[in-house]
C-alpha cells in the first residue's frame, strides 16, 4: 500500500530572501546530481494527484537515464534514511525572541526522526555568533571563531559560509540548509555562495518583507533543489521548519555508477521515471536534473 503524506508546499510558494549565487564559471538554474567518486547520488520526491508526498516505493518502482542510456541502480534510501538539517538563523531585531522557539522545534523533530538525524542551529548579530549541535537529543555549544572577520562577509555571508562546510562534513545523504531573516534586503556574496553545491543540501530561506524582483535572485535555491517562503507573521517558523523537514524525509536517494565514464566536464542530462503496476494510482516524479561530470 503506498503511504501518502499531507504536503501543502504549492500553495505557499512565495518569495523571501534573494540569495544570489554569483562568481562561479558555470551556472545552471537546474537542480544538480551530487557525484561522490564513481557514484551520482540523485534526489527524488514522489507525489500523488492531491500533492501528498509518497513514501513507501520501492527500488524497482524508479527508472534513471543518464542521456538516453538507463543506469542500473546501486543505491536506495527512502523515507527510513538519517537526515541533517542547518538553520542559520538571524537572531538581531525582532527574530531574536524566536530563538528559544526554534529550538523547540528542533528537539520536536529530533525526538521524532531517525536516531542518526542531526540538526545544528547557528545564531549570529552584527558582532558575534554561536553554533548548537543536535544529535537525538545531545546539545554541544560553541562560539564561532574569527566570525564576520573575513574581507568582503557580512555576518550572513559568514555564517552561511560556516553552515556549508559544517553541511559538508555532514555523512548523511539527505540534508538541508535554512537560512531565516526578517529582512529581504540582505544579498549572499559569491563568496558565501559559491561552494554551496558541494555540500549536496537543499538550500531554503524563510524571511520577512516585500518580494525583491531579480534576474539573478533565488538561484542557490533553483540550483540546489530548495525554495523560499515569506512570513508576514514568524509565529509561523514551527510549520515551516516542519515543511521542510517533512519534504526531506520524504526523499529518495537514487545512487547509480555512470556507463559513460568520461571525465570530459560536460553537462549529464539526468531523467527519473517512475514504473508502476498497471492500474497504480496517478503519480508524479520530481528530481535533479543533472550533473557536471569531473574534469581531469
Amino acid at each position: 500500500m503506498l503511504r501518502l503524506r499531507n504536503h501543502h508546499a504549492t500553495a505557499l510558494v512565495v518569495i523571501s530572501l534573494p540569495l544570489l549565487l554569483c562568481g562561479r564559471d558555470r551556472q545552471d538554474p537546474q537542480p544538480r546530481a551530487s557525484r561522490d567518486g564513481d557514484t551520482v547520488y540523485v534526489r527524488a520526491v514522489v507525489t500523488d494527484m492531491l500533492n501528498r508526498y509518497v513514501t513507501d516505493l520501492e527500488q524497482k518502482s524508479f527508472k534513471l537515464v543518464e542521456d538516453r542510456a538507463e543506469q542500473k541502480i546501486g543505491y536506495f534510501a527512502q523515507k527510513a534514511a538519517p537526515m541533517s538539517m542547518g538553520i542559520v538563523m538571524d537572531a538581531t531585531r525582532n527574530l531574536e525572541l524566536r530563538v528559544d522557539a526554534v529550538r523547540k522545534t528542533i528537539a520536536r523533530l529530533l525526538a521524532s526522526g531517525d536516531p542518526s538525524d542531526d540538526m545544528f542551529l547557528i545564531t549570529f548579530d552584527r558582532k558575534s555568533a554561536r553554533i548548537e549541535s543536535y544529535s537525538g537529543q545531545n546539545t554541544a555549544t560553541e562560539e564561532i571563531p574569527s566570525f564576520g572577520q573575513v574581507a568582503k562577509l557580512s555576518p550572513l555571508d559568514s555564517a552561511f559560509d560556516f553552515a556549508v562546510n559544517q553541511m559538508k562534513q555532514r555523512a548523511n545523504r539527505k540534508k538541508a540548509l535554512i537560512v531565516i531573516t526578517s529582512s529581504p534586503s540582505l544579498d549572499l556574496s559569491g563568496e558565501a555562495s559559491s561552494v554551496v553545491s558541494e555540500s549536496y543540501a537543499r538550500v531554503y530561506s524563510i524571511s520577512g518583507g516585500r518580494r525583491i524582483e531579480s534576474s539573478r535572485a533565488y538561484s542557490i535555491q533553483e540550483t540546489s533543489g530548495g525554495r523560499p517562503y515569506f512570513l508576514t507573521d514568524f509565529g509561523e517558523l514551527d510549520y515551516y521548519i516542519g515543511l521542510i523537514h517533512t519534504e526531506l524525509r520524504s526523499e529518495y536517494i537514487l545512487g547509480y555508477s555512470p556507463k559513460n565514464a568520461a571525465r570530459d566536464g560536460k553537462w549529464r542530462k539526468i531523467s527519473v521515471e517512475l514504473k508502476l503496476p498497471s492500474g497504480s494510482p496517478m503519480l508524479t516524479v520530481a528530481a535533479d536534473k543533472g550533473y557536471y561530470a569531473p574534469k581531469n
